[in-house]
């Protein structure tokens, strides 16, 4: 079995960042994710429909950028057009309801109160070319709140409790939210990942 000094798993922003920092600094890496390359970033095509996984915006002089150029890589980019960005005739609507911890709604109760709502705001069933129902979602998150010590107050990389598992991600560490968190929590990862399976790697 070949061995190696840091495993990632996750291909995401913040996996690819955290192998790439800790391969610069001379550790061997293996990413593993079960969907493969990219993580969020992906698009699926659905009819004339192009559905962006993960639509968050990196920005030019954010900390995100500084990460991938630090790591040879030159952002591109511009302004999302205003005019132009949906298919002809068709618009993107979504309507969500945050269900309550303890509440037992079933599926298509959910639904149907959803579909209420979008017909009270004009939208008829016969005119949906495409519908995506989630009943339920797991997230993790970490607002920065001034009670929490606001960025410098959410989870840091080392907050797992076993010295031998770093996280990261878009809500991990003080620098940035989204796909800057993503980049600078994978860098730091990945730094600190490569020092601990190298003493000799400079901290």
């Amino acid at each position: 079995m070949e061995r190696h000094d840091v495993a990632v798993i996750g291909g995401g922003l913040a996996g690819w960042a955290a192998a790439a920092t800790a391969a610069r600094a001379g550790s061997t890496v293996v990413v593993v994710d079960r969907d493969g390359v990219g993580g969020r970033a992906a698009t699926d095509r659905v009819g004339r429909f192009l559905f962006n996984r993960g639509a968050h915006a990196l920005y030019d002089r954010g900390p995100g950028a500084a990460v991938l150029r630090s790591l040879g890589i030159e952002p591109r980019g511009g302004r999302p057009p205003v005019r132009g960005w949906h298919a002809r005739g068709a618009f993107v609507v979504h309507v969500m309801r945050y269900l309550r911890s303890d509440e037992t709604s079933s599926p298509d109760r959910g639904r149907r109160a959803l579909e209420e709502h979008l017909g009270l705001a004009g939208v008829a069933p016969e005119t949906i070319a495409e519908a995506r129902y989630l009943h339920r979602m797991t997230v993790t998150s970490s607002m920065p709140v001034p009670e929490n010590g606001g960025m410098a107050g959410r989870p840091s990389i080392t907050s797992t409790g076993d010295d031998r598992i770093l996280v990261a991600g878009d809500w991990i560490g003080p620098e940035g939210n989204l796909a800057d968190a993503s980049l600078t929590s994978g860098a730091a990862a990945g730094h600190l990942a490569a020092r601990r399976a190298s003493p000799t790697v400079a901290s």
